[in-house]
């Protein structure tokens, strides 16, 4: 044997030399154009330090790719949806060490990294939430929420490319950018009220006036409203946690009520139906219906379960019109493009699946979607 490997050995050896393989070259792809994009955020909870943006074609059901989105990275998209938004955090030493705070833009067309801002080190790490990174109607400014564990939100100017300002908001939660105003942000606050920030052109808080409080506008105790919130220029859609829906004006200096109806039908009372869920409320505006993610035998801390079905409200009228099976959602989302689709996180199954038609069937399920998936977004 060894004679054997000898020879082979000496005749590889005593050959012509191999062909020069070819120099590889690399780039970046485009990413294909799709009606619907979907982003999926996914706090990967087993690995928080490394969270992703998962990216599906919501037609096909295809994954296009992903962003990573460090340790509890909240993500938003700028006005014209060219630009891909992260607010996150890293330590120097993965589970320890320095601290550094960053909003990371993106290239929405090829995934592509483009520069990052420098951050107060404040920003609240949790699961994602469509209120805890927003932008401003122009684009110009971005609102990061902030939780140390009291609450602020940092102003970034992106055009500056740095953070202007930092808003205390103590006692309120989420962000919801007026949509007529560019410089105007709500939040809710923990006596039911809503604390509208009207901000100066450079994103600063005036001395006087830039702050104005509602009256009360919901029940924090008995009956609070789930952060999540769908938007329809300056109307906010909320769903509280006994299946009250409220439309609130966030576009003046003062928010106001416009308009509240009970969801559930006397005749289902005694099931006890009560929404569920991190996004467990979606707005087609094309048919102006809301979609909720709801649940039998609600009661106190049910808030969190998956769906058992999906309601669809006439937004006007505040009546069901539609229920379909509850592909035990989490988070619901319908695109902005107007097709006849509805977008749900599967919370038993951690699976993203794709509904449509009249009867919301399922046209593609893509399971495992990430780890820890809670927040869906499109483009």
């Amino acid at each position: 044997m060894r004679r054997i490997l000898a020879a082979a050995v000496l005749t590889l050896g005593a050959g012509a030399a191999p062909a020069q393989l070819p120099v590889d070259v690399t780039g970046t792809l485009e990413m294909p154009k799709v009606r619907n994009r979907i982003y999926v955020g996914d706090v990967a909870i087993n690995h928080i330090v490394d969270g992703r943006i998962h990216l599906v074609d919501g037609d096909t059901g295809k994954y296009l790719g992903r962003i990573g989105a460090g340790l509890a990275g909240q993500f938003t998209q700028s006005p014209d949806r060219r630009e891909l938004y992260v607010a996150t955090t890293y330590l120097s030493r993965l589970q320890r060490g320095d601290r550094v705070d960053v909003v990371e833009v993106y290239d929405a067309d090829r995934l592509e990294f483009k520069h990052e801002i420098p951050i107060e080190s404040r920003r609240a790490q949790a699961l994602g939430y469509r209120g805890y990174l927003r932008g401003s109607a122009d684009g110009r400014l971005l609102y990061v929420l902030n939780a140390t564990p009291a609450v602020s939100v940092s102003v970034v100017d992106l055009q500056a490319r740095k953070q202007v300002a930092e808003i205390d908001a103590a006692g309120c939660w989420g962000i919801y950018p007026a949509a007529g105003h560019p410089r105007r942000f709500s939040t809710l606050c923990g006596e039911g009220t809503v604390a509208t920030f009207t901000l100066n052109d450079d994103g600063t808080l005036p001395a006087q006036g830039g702050r104005v409080d509602s009256e009360r506008l919901f029940d924090p105790d008995n009956d609070a409203l789930f952060i999540h919130a769908e938007q329809a220029g300056d109307t906010y859609w909320f769903v509280s946690f006994k299946g009250n829906l409220v439309a609130l004006d966030m576009g003046q200096a003062r928010a106001s009520e416009l308009r509240r109806w009970q969801v559930v039908p006397k005749a289902d009372a005694p099931r006890r139906w009560r929404p569920g869920g991190y996004a467990p409320m979606a707005f087609d505006a094309k048919r102006n219906r809301l979609y909720l993610a709801m649940h039998s035998g609600g009661k106190e801390g049910s808030h969190k379960l998956p769906a058992n079905e999906i309601w669809a409200i006439d937004a006007t009228t505040g009546k069901r019109v539609a229920r379909w099976p509850g592909r035990s959602a989490i988070a619901l989302h319908a695109p902005a493009s107007g097709d006849p689709l509805l977008y749900a996180i599967d919370g038993m199954h951690n699976a993203l699946v794709v509904m449509g038609g009249s009867k919301m069937t399922v046209r593609h399920r893509i399971a495992p979607i990430g780890d820890a998936s809670v927040l869906l977004e499109s483009r």
